[in-house]
């Protein structure tokens, strides 16, 4: 049976398969993950599921979950915002409107992406947050 965590788990699939950034870069929840060494980009993977409600009628219809998906990429200060802002780019385009995943049977569905604003609150670090809107309906 799939799960809200079968959609999660096609998002990041996604990271480090049709992206091909190395899981490596990725501080992965949970995981050991040293910041203080680095001195290339690394990126922090974030995945919020919203409230399920029912997609349909009767106690065997699916729920309906939205989520959030935050990919934050980290550049060296000193490499300056450009290319940071390319790679949001790239992120956000390859999981634009309409975009499907699959994990398990679970089907993702991409609403909207878009990139924050530059966060240099850092001074080693440029960070540019992806957002990624969407839903899945997953089995009650």
């Amino acid at each position: 049976m799939s799960t809200i965590e079968d959609a999660r788990q096609a998002l990041e699939a996604e990271l480090t398969g049709a992206l091909a950034i190395k899981s490596a870069d990725i501080a992965w929840k949970g995981k050991t993950f040293n910041t203080t060494t680095r001195t290339t980009r690394w990126y922090r993977v974030t995945f919020l599921p919203g409230v399920p409600v029912p997609a349909g009628i009767g106690s065997n219809a699916d729920n309906y979950c939205v989520f959030l998906f935050q990919v934050d990429i980290f550049d060296p200060a000193n490499n300056g915002e450009n290319i940071t802002a390319i790679e949001a780019q790239r992120i956000a385009y390859h999981f634009n409107r309409g975009t499907s995943f699959t994990r398990n049977g679970q089907i993702v569905t991409c609403e909207k992406s878009y990139r924050q604003t530059t966060d240099d609150s850092d001074p080693k670090w440029v960070k540019i947050a992806v957002i990624v809107q969407g839903w899945a309906e997953v089995p009650n």
